[in-house]
């Protein structure tokens, strides 16, 4: 409850310090940098910080033209790495995301903005373990694409907060190596589509300039 209490605090201090502006629509060209927040918005209502993010882009870039037409991209990643000791087992795993994209928006008040956008997507993933006698290597790569519409409320004219939800299409191909005592077997490739509805649940802090 406390918490709860001080992002209430947080969210009308900056009305009230920034919260002057009343614009309905952009006058010039913007350019706008987001930030995954969805860690520190769970971490502030009572949550651990660590949560399942619905969306793998950390950082968003945009520009935003007068009409309200816009370029969107998108970049996350992860890199974890472990060892356990008892067996002297390694384990690593890494990922790369990007999106790039154009988006339409449109002013539904002063502080309350709506997009409609598609956009064309790809990852990479390397994971595996490694032991005295086994090594496992999986690495996979997707491409797809999809519209995806979000919603935004501007708390001044710079900053801003916004989710999104998102259906894309993806293809998937995967590559399956294991070495045993040195001696690796051939690797097995395979390959699937899927389609991915994004839930909008992650939350992005965003500056625009």
């Amino acid at each position: 409850m406390k918490k709860l209490t001080l992002l209430t605090c947080i969210i009308c201090l900056c009305t009230l310090v920034f919260g002057q502006d009343e614009n309905k629509s952009p006058r010039t060209s913007t350019y706008e940098f987001g930030i995954n927040a969805t860690g520190i918005t769970n971490l502030l209502l009572g949550g651990n910080g660590n949560v399942q993010q619905q969306s793998p882009y950390l950082f968003t870039f945009k520009t935003i033209g007068q009409e309200g037409h816009g370029f969107r991209l998108g970049f996350g990643a992860k890199m974890e790495y472990s060892r356990i000791p008892d067996n002297e087992r390694k384990n690593y795993d890494a990922d790369f995301d990007l999106r790039l994209g154009y988006e339409h928006q449109w002013y539904l008040s002063p502080k309350w903005v709506t997009y409609l956008g598609i956009d064309a997507i790809g990852g990479y993933a390397d994971f595996g373990s490694q032991t005295d006698l086994v090594k496992t290597e999986n690495k996979t790569y997707d491409i797809g694409g999809g519209p995806v519409w979000g919603i935004q409320w501007m708390i001044n004219k710079q900053i801003g907060l916004y989710t999104e939800t998102a259906f894309y299409y993806r293809h998937i191909s995967a590559t399956d190596k294991v070495t045993f005592n040195g001696a690796a077997n051939d690797p097995e490739t395979r390959s699937e589509d899927k389609l991915n509805f994004v839930l909008p649940a992650s939350l992005y802090l965003t500056v625009r300039f």
